[in-house]
């Protein structure tokens, strides 16, 4: 009786798996999403160390015209500064980093922009988007 159980049981778990579709198609596939690569240069102060772990995720989804950032621990306000390198254009914005995410709208659809984060608690960040 405890063994139809059981294999009724799983049968009815594994049968469920399939069911559902493994991805949300409310939004677009992983294809459609860009993730840019912030860097950190610490000032050179004697000999090497490992590298330090940048606090900050930035990623681009251009079919929602958005720039997500994941603050991974909390740097103080932030202060984004993207510039698109060919006409020189510029948007600033800022953020307190003690919300853990935030969203830059960015509606451009080509072209090299660099990305400069700026913490007030001193720390600086750069990162490249081409498009």
């Amino acid at each position: 009786m405890k063994i139809t159980f059981l294999l009724t049981l799983f049968l009815a778990s594994a049968t469920a798996l399939f069911a559902y579709p493994s991805e949300d198609l409310s939004f677009k596939s992983d294809d459609d999403v860009i993730e840019i690569d912030v860097n950190y240069t610490p000032p050179f102060t004697g000999p090497k160390r490992s590298p330090a772990l940048v606090p900050i995720c930035a990623t681009y989804y251009p079919s929602l015209s958005y720039i997500e950032l994941s603050f991974i621990y909390y740097i103080g306000d932030v202060e984004i500064s993207i510039t698109e390198l060919t006409s020189g254009a510029n948007q600033s914005y800022c953020f307190s980093s003690s919300y853990g995410s935030a969203i830059i709208p960015f509606c451009y659809t080509s072209g090299i922009f660099y990305i400069e984060f700026t913490s007030s608690l001193g720390l600086s960040f750069s990162g490249y988007l081409v498009l």
